[in-house]
């Protein structure tokens, strides 16, 4: 068991959130420029990161979680998982 100051730590749940990023918001952990980030628009207790990117005009749909696995699983090229894109031109 790991603990601190005799009190045990205890591995937080994993936690999954579906996000539909909106234009104009940052999709980082942190945004030295001021904009909301993804994390912000989530209520929870948890320390999640933002599973991939999208640029801060892009919308679509971000995961945020704090399983560290799961994330690696879905960006890492050696696991292949498809990723759609939408793009539209004037």
């Amino acid at each position: 068991m790991v603990g601190v100051d005799g009190h045990p730590v205890l591995p937080e749940k994993p936690e999954e959130h579906l996000l539909n990023k909106a234009a104009g918001g940052s999709a980082t952990g942190s945004d030295p420029g001021g904009h909301t980030t993804v994390i912000e628009l989530v209520a929870s207790p948890a320390r999640l990161f933002p599973v991939g990117r999208l640029d801060q005009d892009t919308t679509g749909l971000i995961i945020l979680t704090n399983d560290g696995p799961l994330a690696h699983r879905l960006m890492h090229p050696s696991f292949e998982v498809g990723k759609v894109y939408k793009v539209e031109i004037s």
